[in-house]
């Protein structure tokens, strides 16, 4: 996992873009086996006491990296299919949200 996907991490993120949800990070557990990216589970307590998982994906550092694929690209189809009443693998709950530019899809 890339040094960067820590709870602290992912706590000041959360506070960057949904500071008004009061969110806290309560874990960030690697998930093993995926070659192409680093990914991880967020676990988030929110201020009014929801409970939430987080998928957490970052790019490799470069000498371990499988192929290079566009973050970007990935964003577009990720909210594409949120926008959509589609059941993608037990569906997508709440919102999604680029690190990079710090959008959200809903």
């Amino acid at each position: 996992m890339t040094a960067g996907m820590t709870a602290e991490a992912l706590q000041r993120f959360l506070d960057a873009v949904a500071p008004e949800r009061g969110g806290a990070v309560t874990a960030v557990t690697p998930l093993t086996g995926g070659y192409s990216r680093d990914t991880a589970i967020g676990e988030v307590v929110w201020g009014d006491g929801r409970r939430q998982r987080l998928v957490l994906r970052g790019d490799p550092p470069s000498d371990r990296g499988v192929f290079i694929s566009d973050r970007d690209e990935e964003w577009r189809i990720l909210s594409a299919l949120a926008a959509t009443a589609t059941d993608v693998a037990g569906g997508i709950t709440g919102p999604l949200y680029n690190i990079d530019g710090g959008s959200a899809a809903y």
